[in-house]
């Protein structure tokens, strides 16, 4: 797969034909050690009929195939979608799904009125690696959140890749699992955010996962997550699906911070309220930062570089102790994770842990024949959440210590997938990844 991958051709535009390009990553001199890894093979690529240009990172090939997220933001950068892939390595190990990681990244504006247009391109122009390598989880930064329809670009599931690639299915099974991964994805729920809307499966589960990692969390260290205070820093789908299930919970959505702007309810805000106010922030009045109250936990959709020296000072001075990245660009540099952790003493839950609820899926309907029920599946990454928690908590107990801990037993574990297979991958991104 690795000469494969290495044997791709460079092709240059000519009426239309996307200039693609594989290459070697080759890091900025300036990144800190930390950071000095090369990705296995970066595919470059050129939209032929717009200014948009994108990349395709495979981090690693284990075990014959890699999956990830691919995205759509305006000025990303190759080091970006580099280090995303490297998250998504670790995501699978908490999904426990063998593979390597990679991700894709397109520079446009996902409010662009081509940007579909141009992600089916990009779509296109990946198809070599989609069908044999790789797979794709999830678009983020699209308008709509739905199950991937590649069919009109000559895929039959956007994670064939993986289909083919690791579990090397004959005809009728591989057949059998992309029915399957349709009819789980696109399933209907019961017991949906908003009564007089439809949720399936593939919508909620991120959502569902990164309330279940909360509770989890509490649990370990004894702490009532009952009439806890939570404030969510951006609104999104994922966001609303995560109110619902925390507020079932007894959790209170107090605060959110939400396109520069704060607001507060002190009896805590409803699904339907966030969702209002995620279509339009002048559907609730704002409130001025100095209003924030005691807030213990913070969960992160929106990048964390947005978040200003302001909003931080409210943060800590309300009592935050537990940030939730809920999000792959709401993980904090490494400098900034140095400051939470040690100069205020907070537990950073990473996205690889939050995140892995519709890793889980994918992996459980991928893997075997099982029947679609929706409590059955939910049961089953829930309790996927809590082992990797508990295993975190035995090695780390110490709260300020959890991420750092949960990053090397995620590290190990890909060690452990290196070392099982015949394919050819880089051991030397195992001393840092």
């Amino acid at each position: 797969m690795f000469c494969f991958l290495q044997a791709i051709l460079i092709f240059r535009s000519k009426k239309g034909v996307p200039i693609i390009r594989v290459q070697k990553y080759q890091p900025p001199d300036k990144m800190k050690p930390t950071e000095q890894i090369s990705a296995e093979t970066v595919i470059s690529w050129k939209d032929p009929f717009s200014q948009a240009k994108g990349w395709l990172v495979i981090n690693s090939i284990r075990r014959g195939a890699a999956g990830g997220n691919v995205t759509l933001q305006k000025n990303i950068s190759l080091l970006e979608v580099h280090n995303r892939a490297k998250t998504m390595a670790l995501l699978h190990t908490v999904a426990d799904l063998p593979i390597g990681g990679a991700y894709g990244g397109i520079d446009i504006d996902p409010n662009h009125p081509q940007s579909n247009e141009v992600l089916q391109r990009w779509y296109r122009a990946m198809a070599p690696f989609l069908k044999t390598c790789v797979g794709i989880f999830e678009e983020e930064h699209t308008h709509v959140k739905s199950y991937i329809n590649v069919q009109d670009v000559e895929l039959w599931s956007s994670v064939e890749g993986i289909l083919n690639g690791y579990y090397r299915y004959d005809e009728p099974e591989k057949i059998n699992r992309i029915g399957q991964l349709q009819k789980g994805m696109t399933k209907l729920l019961k017991n949906v955010p908003l009564p007089d809307t439809q949720s399936t499966l593939y919508e909620m589960v991120k959502g569902y996962g990164i309330a279940e990692t909360v509770k989890h969390f509490h649990d370990l260290y004894n702490l009532n997550i009952h009439d806890q205070q939570v404030a969510f820093y951006g609104l999104n789908s994922d966001s609303l699906h995560t109110a619902h299930r925390l507020i079932t919970m007894g959790v209170s959505i107090t605060g959110v911070f939400h396109k520069g702007s704060f607001f507060r309810n002190e009896k805590g805000f409803s699904v339907r309220q966030l969702h209002t106010l995620m279509e339009s922030t002048n559907s609730y009045p704002e409130t001025t930062l100095s209003a924030h109250r005691h807030t213990p936990v913070l969960i992160a959709f929106d990048p964390y570089d947005a978040i200003t020296n302001e909003q931080w000072t409210v943060l800590h001075d309300g009592g935050l102790k537990v940030f939730v990245c809920g999000a792959s660009h709401a993980e904090p540099t490494i400098s900034n994770t140095d400051s939470l952790q040690n100069e205020y003493g907070q537990t950073i839950l990473p996205y690889f842990v939050a995140g892995s609820g519709l890793f889980r899926l994918f992996t459980l309907l991928m893997d075997q024949r099982i029947p679609i029920q929706e409590k059955l599946i939910l049961t089953d990454i829930s309790r996927n959440i809590q082992t990797c928690l508990t295993t975190v908590f035995k090695r780390e107990p110490l709260e300020k210590g959890f991420r750092d801990a949960a990053y090397e037993i995620a590290i190990k574990k890909t060690g452990t997938f290196v070392q099982s297979t015949r394919e050819h991958t880089l051991h030397e991104e195992l001393q840092y990844m």
